[in-house]
């Protein structure tokens, strides 16, 4: 019987990163049973026998579109370096406005952290990571003290004392309504279920609203965070995540902030190119400080 000892992260671009275990992957797996996209996919290194540091991974697409599948790849990378990733898919708008798809994916950690034991997680090193809206509902999680406000509902509700170790957010639009531009805004109002020139005027008027935005919940025992956000990006501007930087720090969270020069919106998980492979990079070296090195008995 060997044992390996096993340096989760490294200073290597992903395309000279060694493979260092085979990801098997545990696809649909119901967390609630009241609609079919309340499901999501496990990735875990085979074999592993001890609990591993997990990525608790939210997708992007405007709380309009999309789905678990669009984070495989990237969930499958981070399984071979021996994480344990959880990838939910949620609810949808039209059809499920705010705050459902939020709810949703409260109700999904809920669910993994009950289940830590069945999958090999580690609740002590849960790692929050999102893009575009996924970002937006992973900043909830993390800044959001009283959980029951989204998820009251779920059959497992997060326990009082969880606490992440660290929030990475990938191009997120802080409150859905701040982007400067159209797209973003008719996302938004498809989201909230109003005409877009409504936008603007019931994000001023109605609190209800402002809760989608985790400024209102921003406080100095909020985990450490990380922003990664494309020069380029023209769907969520910059300025959202410099906008989010800068309450972030009036407030004393420990946070960093890595422009990806030139790139657009949508890169999380596309490995064909390049500011995917930077911001892997970037990602697997802040984590060195917050995961502890794992043995897994091979």
């Amino acid at each position: 019987m060997r044992w390996l000892i096993i340096i989760l992260l490294g200073l290597l671009s992903i395309s000279s990163q060694a493979q260092q275990f085979n990801p098997i992957r545990i696809p649909d797996v119901p967390y609630s049973d009241e609609h079919p996209r309340q499901q999501l996919d496990i990735y875990v290194p085979e074999d592993a026998k001890t609990a591993l540091p997990t990525i608790f991974m939210v997708h992007g697409g405007g709380y309009v579109f999309g789905g678990k599948e669009q984070v495989r790849r990237v969930a499958t990378h981070y399984a071979s370096l021996g994480y344990a990733v959880v990838a939910p898919t949620y609810r949808l708008a039209p059809e499920a406005i705010y705050p459902a798809p939020i709810e949703d994916v409260f109700c999904a950690l809920g669910w993994m952290l009950a289940h830590a034991d069945d999958y090999g997680f580690d609740n002590q090193q849960i790692i929050l990571m999102g893009e575009s809206a996924g970002a937006n509902a992973v900043s909830l999680l993390a800044t959001v003290d009283d959980t029951r406000i989204f998820d009251n509902d779920c059959d497992y509700p997060i326990p009082i004392d969880f606490k992440p170790l660290t929030a990475i957010l990938y191009y997120m639009p802080v409150g859905l309504t701040t982007c400067e531009c159209n797209a973003a805004k008719s996302m938004a109002a498809i989201f909230f279920g109003v005409p877009t020139f409504e936008v603007d005027r019931i994000v001023a008027e109605d609190s209800q609203y402002a809760s989608a935005s985790p400024i209102p919940y921003l406080d100095e025992n909020d985990p450490p965070m990380l922003l990664i956000h494309g020069t380029a990006d023209s769907l969520v501007p910059i300025s959202e995540s410099e906008y989010f930087l800068e309450q972030a720090q009036a407030v004393g969270i420990a946070i960093e902030f890595y422009p990806i020069e030139g790139a657009g919106h949508g890169f999380f998980s596309d490995f064909n190119r390049r500011p995917t492979q930077t911001a892997l990079t970037i990602v697997l070296t802040y984590l060195e400080q917050f995961v502890e090195y794992k043995i897994v008995q091979e």
